[in-house]
Formats: structure tokens, C-alpha cells, sequence
């Protein structure tokens, strides 16, 4: 196993951008939300502490988004900004360095006074190939696992099982005149953005984690993996959208949000069916529904999960653990 001693961690700075997302694109469970084009547009939001991880030739063989917990000054997160972190591997490491990553990392926190580490593991249908050994690192190192969220995946290299019911559902739409459209235009956020507020307000009482700004900045940022879908009626008003993150191994809803009268027409049904064809068509092996799980996953929204079912979807988990510095092994 690789010691400790052949790792150096050194603290993410502005210098590094380039060599961190050119690693970030490398690696097995490297995406888009682990690079610094994704991470920096929090501004000063966050305060980071991301490392990056050197063997004893000097080489770049690993890295950990990380950042200060907002709540917390005392915990570190594996990232409070993105909806996973962990640590990435360079895809000729065995896996054995992130034990010694790890222990690093854990060193590098605790000597700067922070108490505890949270670390967002990457779902395993993001990977690519599949790389959870930083998950079992984790539990050897007296990690403990404190949430676990239930994704709904669909796996489009598969025969897929969709409920009568809502074939019906898809089939209405069609009848209803109803067109999918792919719009990245300013005003198609604009007009996608007030839906997605009024929607979430009304049936679940929230706001969108991200501003209108934001989402429009983070499309100019990665216009080749971020994209609009919208469903226009016969006068082409939009009825409802679906804002996706293009991944490689994975097509992710981010927000889908419909009006009354797309959810009587079954318009965002419509909107995912078209997503889904384009996913097969340019050989997307998943497509992502997103949790259906809150409260930290100890609440399942039981009609949620049912609804991404009817599609066909099957289900992963993502793991959050917890590490205690001061007693760690």
C-alpha cells in the first residue's frame, strides 16, 4: 500500500486551474462539477481548501475539491458547492494512493485547525469505468456514513419497462400538439426560470439553489455540456423545461418544472422522452432523474420516486460520510 510519506498535499491556488481541470479530465469519476470553471463561478461564496496530491517524483496524482463549510468554520466539505466531491484518482493509479490521500488530506485539515471532514462521494453511474475505492478508503479509516440519497437512473443500454399509464400520458401529449425544442437563448432561461419559480414555490415551497445569473452564467461556461429543453404548445408558449448537465456517461436533470397547464398536458413527460432519444441516439449510456430523497435521505418522496419509476428507472445511492479528526485512527 502506498505510505503516507510518498504523498505531498499542497493547497489549490489560481496557478493551478489549468493543470487541475486538465487532470479533472483524465480521471475516472472527473465531471464537470469537480473543474474550477464549475467550481469558481461561486466567486467568493465558498472559502476553498481544495488540495492537490503529489507522489515522490513530483507527479500530480490526485486532487479533492474541498471548501469550508458555511455553517461550520470547524468543517471541511468534499464540496458544500456542487452536489458530489471525493477524491480523484489519475486513471493509471491502482487505488491503493487514495488510502494515502486520504490520511494527507485528513493531516492537512486537522493541522489548520479544522475538527471535522464530509465527503460526497460521486454516484457510481457517473464513473467511468467504476471507482468506489475511496468509499471503502473511507470506511477503513473510521469514516462514518451519515446520509445516503436514493438517485433514479435510467439505463438506456437496456430494455427498459415503462408503466402503461404513462405511455398513455406520452402518447396525450403528442395528440396535444405539443413540440420539444432545445433553446439556450438568454430568453428562453428567462422564460424557463419563471416557471421553475412559480413551480417550486407552489408544490414544494422552495426556491431554485441557483439564480437566474447563475444558471445563465454557468451555460456560458459549458455550453457544449449544458442545455435547455423546452416544450412549446401549438401557439408556442412554453408549457414546461428541463435544464440538463451533458455528462459522459451521464444526461443529469438539474431542474425540471412545468406549468398547470403542461402537467395537465403532460409536458414535461414529453420533454423527457425527447431527452431520452437524443441520449440512445448519441450512445449515452444514463440518464439521471435526480433523489428522490430529503431531510439529509432519511425522507423518501414516495410519489417522486414512483414517477421516475414509471419511466423505467432503476436505483443507485450516493454515500455521505463523516470523519472525526480529532479521533481518527
Amino acid at each position: 500500500m502506498m505510505l503516507i510519506s510518498q504523498i505531498r498535499g499542497e493547497q489549490y491556488s489560481d496557478a493551478h486551474s489549468m493543470q487541475w481541470d486538465n487532470f479533472v479530465a483524465t480521471s475516472p469519476t472527473g465531471t464537470m462539477l469537480h473543474t474550477r470553471r464549475f467550481l469558481s463561478y461561486h466567486g467568493q461564496r465558498f472559502d476553498d481548501v481544495s488540495l492537490l496530491f503529489f507522489d515522490a517524483s513530483g507527479t500530480l496524482c490526485g486532487l479533492l475539491p474541498a471548501a469550508v463549510s458555511r455553517d461550520d468554520p470547524a468543517l471541511v466539505v468534499s464540496h458544500p458547492g456542487a452536489t458530489y466531491g471525493g477524491i480523484l484518482l489519475a486513471p493509471q493509479q491502482t487505488g491503493l494512493a487514495a488510502f494515502a490521500i486520504l490520511d494527507t488530506a485528513c493531516q492537512f485539515f486537522l493541522q489548520r485547525g479544522f475538527k471535522r471532514f464530509q465527503y460526497k462521494s460521486v454516484p457510481p453511474h457517473i464513473h467511468h469505468p467504476i471507482s468506489q475505492v475511496d468509499v471503502y478508503a473511507l470506511w477503513r479509516q473510521g469514516a462514518k456514513l451519515y446520509r445516503r440519497d436514493l438517485w433514479s437512473i435510467i439505463d438506456l443500454r437496456q430494455p427498459r419497462w415503462i408503466k402503461d399509464s404513462r405511455r398513455r400520458k406520452l402518447r396525450q401529449a403528442g395528440e396535444h400538439g405539443l413540440k420539444v425544442i432545445e433553446d439556450n437563448s438568454e430568453q428562453a432561461y428567462e422564460v424557463f426560470y419563471a416557471i421553475l419559480v412559480e413551480c417550486l414555490a407552489n408544490r414544494h415551497a422552495v426556491k431554485p439553489v441557483h439564480s437566474l445569473e447563475e444558471m445563465k452564467q454557468l451555460y456560458r461556461r459549458f455550453p457544449d455540456q449544458i442545455s435547455l429543453w423546452m416544450a412549446l404548445d401549438r401557439l408556442g408558449e412554453c408549457i414546461a423545461g428541463v435544464w440538463i448537465f451533458n455528462m459522459d456517461m451521464v444526461a443529469h436533470m438539474q431542474y425540471g418544472a412545468t406549468t398547470v397547464t403542461g402537467r395537465e398536458k403532460s409536458a414535461e413527460d414529453f420533454v423527457f422522452s425527447a431527452i431520452i432519444e437524443r441520449c440512445v441516439a448519441k450512445a449515452i449510456p444514463f440518464f439521471s432523474l435526480g433523489t428522490s430523497t430529503e431531510k439529509d435521505g432519511s425522507f423518501l418522496n414516495e410519489n417522486l420516486f414512483a414517477y421516475k419509476a414509471s419511466f423505467g428507472a432503476s436505483s443507485v445511492t450516493q454515500d455521505f460520510y463523516e470523519m472525526d479528526l480529532l479521533t481518527k485512527p
